[in-house]
């Protein structure tokens, strides 16, 4: 039996720019941003997932499915998904910013589970909760 491994890591404050980017986006309007007021890329605290980094990879491996495509033709890669920590905690904008060629099954999969992540710490700025954009690198491999 083949095992399904996760690799991740977070970017704050980092937004990418690819010539040849897939973008999946989610309809969350029952997590509506306040796009009234700014989204920051650098600010004093970055958002927190609750439990940190660690606590984020185990939601993570437990709630991702591999794609049936990707399973069939032992396909991997890394998904690069967008999104906005408001600063109430919640995510919300969720997009993948570059995703796997021809396999937009690995974004999709990326985006619900991050759609549904749990309230985060929101980021600080000047002593003040704000939104902040992060980009999250998840990375698809079979062994």
């Amino acid at each position: 039996m083949r095992n399904i491994f996760l690799i991740l890591s977070l970017v704050g404050g980092m937004t990418l720019n690819a010539q040849t980017s897939i973008v999946i986006e989610v309809d969350d309007s029952s997590k509506s941003a306040d796009t009234t007021e700014d989204v920051l890329v650098a600010v004093d605290e970055s958002p927190e997932y609750p439990g940190g980094n660690e606590a984020m990879l185990k939601y993570l491996q437990q709630n991702l499915k591999y794609p049936k495509d990707g399973l069939d033709s032992a396909k991997s890669g890394t998904v690069y998904v967008e999104f906005v920590v408001l600063k109430t905690g919640e995510v919300s904008n969720v997009k993948v910013v570059r995703g796997i060629k021809d396999y937009p099954s690995f974004g999709a999969e990326a985006v619900r589970v991050i759609s549904e992540m749990p309230k985060w710490k929101p980021g600080v700025m000047h002593d003040k909760p704000v939104n902040v954009k992060m980009v999250l690198p998840v990375r698809f491999s079979l062994n």
